[in-house]
């Protein structure tokens, strides 16, 4: 079962998950082929999103921070 995403989750482009996490879009790739970043949500054929939520999990996962849900 996969767990469904709060209500004030969105979908974030690959430009705004790079600002995010201030790498570049060859390291992000090949983080994400490695399965070390979120997957990518695919939205029809040649789009791909990734939950705000997932990048903000990674994040304090790794590095302790931002945490947003007591907000």
């Amino acid at each position: 079962m996969t767990p469904k995403k709060i209500p004030d989750d969105k979908l974030l482009k690959l430009k705004e998950v790079l600002a995010i996490m201030r790498i570049s879009k060859s390291t992000w790739y090949e983080g994400v082929d490695r399965k070390i970043f979120p997957q990518a949500v695919r939205v029809g054929t040649r789009s791909v999103f990734w939950w705000q939520s997932d990048i903000q999990s990674y994040l304090r996962d790794n590095y302790g921070g931002p945490d947003n849900s007591a907000a």
